[in-house]
């Protein structure tokens, strides 16, 4: 059996619109301009996925906002680091957590 990649594209993006996710994360800082994460595509999807650690994965979805995520998170507990991530994935509407090979907590 074959498929025309085009056709499973338009099936995927249909079933993310119908989820309703954003296409950004946005996190407000008081008294200094929003941090604005992009919904990560496919690669920066998997990369995260397989990043072993929270560095690796927080560095991989925050990209040129790694530096000014790691000042906010310096001296506070990984378990900001953790919700962080969690809260990221939940605003763009990722099931991945749900999926056979998906996130493990």
């Amino acid at each position: 059996m074959a498929i025309d990649f085009e056709t499973l594209a338009a099936r995927a993006e249909k079933r993310v619109a119908k989820r309703g996710g954003k296409r950004e994360f946005v996190m407000r800082i008081k008294d200094d301009k929003d941090i604005v994460i992009p919904k990560p595509d496919a690669i920066v999807s998997m990369q995260a996925e397989s990043a072993k650690t929270l560095w690796d994965q927080l560095r991989v979805l925050s990209g040129k906002d790694f530096g000014r995520i790691l000042e906010l998170v310096k001296g506070k507990d990984i378990q900001v680091v953790q919700d962080l991530i969690t809260e990221m994935w939940e605003a763009w509407d990722d099931d991945s957590h749900e999926v056979d090979g998906g996130k493990e907590a």
